[in-house]
């Protein structure tokens, strides 16, 4: 653990705390398997979990063949408040925001130093 580990992600929980907004923020998990039917209902985990909401501007990751595609939306979130939520993010994963439902598409984590201080989710209307 460095120095900044123990400064920078409560900071930036408490920067997105106070200028995020509330996302809904919904995954479902495997849940248990029913030996009876051979089945496994999913399980849904939601929290209300701030973070702050931008548009991609345009070249970050626009080229042709690239991951990003108009309209997608970059979300800052705080790892503090995922684990408090006891959900880990990942992609499949579902964002309300606005009333409006979209999917994660892609999570990278941004560190601090040895831990992981903020997520940044790439989400798509859907």
């Amino acid at each position: 653990m460095t120095e900044l580990d123990t400064f920078i992600p409560g900071l930036s929980a408490d920067l997105i705390t106070e200028y995020g907004k509330n996302i809904q923020y919904k995954q479902l998990t495997p849940g248990t398997y029913d030996r009876t039917n051979s089945t496994a209902t999913p399980t849904p985990k939601e929290a209300t979990i701030k973070g702050v909401v931008e548009f991609y501007k345009q070249g970050q990751g626009y080229a042709a063949g690239g991951l990003i595609e108009v309209g997608d939306l970059k979300v800052t979130m705080a790892k503090q408040h995922f684990d408090a939520a006891g959900i880990e993010p990942t992609s499949g994963d579902k964002l309300g925001i606005d009333g409006q439902w979209h999917n994660v598409i892609n999570v990278l984590p941004t560190y601090s130093g040895e831990l992981i201080a903020i997520y940044e989710i790439q989400i798509r209307a859907g």
